[in-house]
């Protein structure tokens, strides 16, 4: 738990270094973890120690846009159709929030293109 919660934080330092974080240990064994994002998006992770289960998911007004997660082997949920499972290769903490912040950024950037 604790090597996984150190990747963690160094990877929101260097991918998010300015966002709000909130990380939360939940019975020893469980990780919980949101970054605030802005225009009502935020990040959340999940991580569950005895299962191995990683969770990462860019979620906008309520909604997934986009996510990667370990359930049945590494996928993601792409942007385009975020209910599709596409297989990956399994990413490291920085990775996977490069990923998800490239995600946000194009989402901004098209919410921006249609004001």
């Amino acid at each position: 738990m604790h090597a996984f919660t150190a990747l963690l934080i160094q990877a929101i330092r260097i991918v998010f270094p300015d966002a709000l974080v909130d990380v939360t240990i939940v019975r020893h064994t469980r990780l919980k973890a949101r970054i605030d994002l802005e225009k009502g998006c935020h990040v959340d992770i999940f991580f569950r120690e005895e299962t191995q289960r990683i969770d990462y998911a860019l979620i906008c007004g309520g909604t997934r846009l986009f996510g990667l997660d370990n359930l049945k082997g590494w996928h993601y949920h792409p942007l385009e159709e975020p209910s599709q499972h596409i297989l990956c290769a399994a990413p490291t903490p920085v990775q996977a929030l490069a990923q998800i912040r490239d995600v946000y950024m194009q989402q901004e950037g098209d919410s921006v293109d249609e004001d």
